[in-house]
């Protein structure tokens, strides 16, 4: 049998800060935090090229996961939750502000939630244009993309 590697992009580090309020929030919480690599194909691998990024997991049976044994149970699901970013997060974990451009006009973003959709803020801020979105993040058909601009002011795009 003989293999052919097509595509091997390393691990993506998390970012410092964000581990850090991360392992914070755990210890606040009383859970046990371990850091960890992983190797799956998660959306932080490439979003960790452009912006601080850290993944919170939780115990599955065996140590299965993205297979159909997998299985969480109800009180390690409760405390991913309970230690993510979300409305109701411990200190720490909202939202970093951001900046970006919506047709033509600087946005300033700094209390959001980061569990936000791209979809739900532009619908809340009156732009419904987007017929719908799946939330899911797989298709790359909702992508963003994120321009830099150069010394002259001319805009790069991020690849």
């Amino acid at each position: 049998m003989e293999f052919e590697e097509i595509n091997a992009d390393p691990p993506a580090a998390g970012d410092p800060r964000t581990v850090a309020i991360a392992q914070e929030v755990c210890a606040e919480l009383g859970l046990r935090s371990l850091r960890m690599v992983s190797r799956a194909y998660h959306d932080s691998l490439f979003m960790a090229r452009v912006s601080p990024t850290t993944m919170i997991f939780i115990p599955c049976r065996n140590g299965w996961s993205h297979r159909p044994e997998e299985y969480a149970s109800p009180e390690h699901i409760a405390s991913g939750w309970r230690s993510s970013p979300h409305d109701g997060a411990p200190r720490g974990l909202k939202t970093m502000g951001f900046e970006f451009t919506l047709n033509g006009r600087v946005v300033r973003v700094d209390d959001l939630a980061p569990t936000t959709t791209l979809l739900e803020f532009l619908r809340s801020s009156g732009l419904t244009g987007s017929k719908q979105g799946c939330a899911e993040g797989d298709c790359g058909a909702c992508t963003v993309a994120i321009v830099d601009r150069d010394a002259s002011g001319k805009a790069t795009y991020r690849g």
